[in-house]
């Protein structure tokens, strides 16, 4: 279950939320979506074909560029 966070102040870039596009260490960006398992999201690749499945709090590598506004 995803929570809207209604504070326009984004939290900390200190795990993935849905919604969010994060650039990955080869410098693809990345959009959050809902992963299968409850602490796992889904990184789907915006303008290649590459998804990858990672823990929340796995974010070594990355750097958000945009916060999705849930958290």
């Amino acid at each position: 279950m995803s929570i809207f966070f209604s504070d326009p102040r984004p939290p900390r870039a200190n795990r993935f939320r849905v919604g969010d596009t994060w650039v990955g260490p080869e410098g693809r960006p990345y959009l959050v979506k809902q992963g299968r398992s409850h602490n796992a999201v889904s990184l789907q690749s915006l303008g290649w074909n590459v998804c990858m499945e990672r823990q929340c709090s796995d974010t070594r590598g990355f750097k958000r560029t945009k916060w999705g506004g849930h958290s």
